[in-house]
């Protein structure tokens, strides 16, 4: 009498998934690249020409509301022309995306202060995410200098 023993069977099944895993493709769809659709001069952040509510305190408010020393920018990372030109174009470049198929300007909208209008926003599949992408315009000048605790 064949008498068929665990270890047997634990071998032949795994023999047969290595078979099975093998032979399927992989459903990868690859991302076309495209080049950063750079500009051949970067634009001009050194020299800001800020209107006068940016520089001058509104009376009877609370806080300050000139940026007059609130640049939050790194002392250790100044901003340069290029280096901020090359993360203007990246905000708008869709190939950072998991899929492809969005950009951080997709959310964080121009025409709407660079934040969204959905309160919770699409994410790259469609699906709502699990929040709603707060407005990053004037980051720079962000009174408390940072948005997250920590």
């Amino acid at each position: 009498m064949n008498r068929i023993y665990p270890f047997h069977i634990l071998i032949t099944i795994i023999f047969i998934s290595i078979l099975i895993s093998c032979s399927k493709e992989e459903k990868y769809i690859a991302i076309e690249e495209s080049p950063l659709n750079l500009p051949s001069t970067p634009f001009d952040y050194n020299n800001l020409n800020l209107p006068s509510h940016f520089t001058t305190n509104v009376p009877g408010q609370p806080l300050p509301t000139s940026i007059n020393g609130t640049d939050n920018t790194p002392t250790n990372n100044p901003i340069t022309n290029e280096g901020a030109t090359l993360g203007r174009v990246l905000f708008y470049d869709k190939s950072l995306s998991a899929n492809g198929t969005i950009a951080c300007a997709s959310c964080h909208k121009q025409d709407k202060g660079f934040s969204d209008d959905e309160v919770l926003s699409i994410g790259f599949e469609g699906g709502f995410t699990g929040r709603h992408s707060m407005t990053l315009i004037n980051a720079r000048f962000y009174q408390r200098g940072r948005f997250f605790l920590g």
